[in-house]
């Protein structure tokens, strides 16, 4: 499935995650360990890394560069 998306999205989107991924964490660092938010936000942030490693792998996978237009199938 061709769904026209480019290096530079999937550039956004990796960068999109990494800052979520730091915001949770500074969230984490207010949050009592052993409560429920703490339990929340530490699988926010596990859920997050996983996406963004599969999403890094993928892109080794293909050869994809930074730049470089993307007209191939994402799955």
């Amino acid at each position: 499935m061709d769904w026209g998306i480019t290096a530079e999205d999937i550039e956004t989107l990796r960068q999109t995650l990494r800052g979520s991924i730091s915001m949770f964490t500074m969230l984490l660092a207010e949050c009592e360990p052993g409560s429920e938010t703490h339990k929340v936000v530490s699988s926010a942030i596990r859920r997050r890394r996983r996406i963004l490693a599969k999403i890094e792998a993928a892109i080794i996978e293909s050869g994809i560069e930074v730049g470089q237009s993307y007209g191939g199938s994402v799955q």
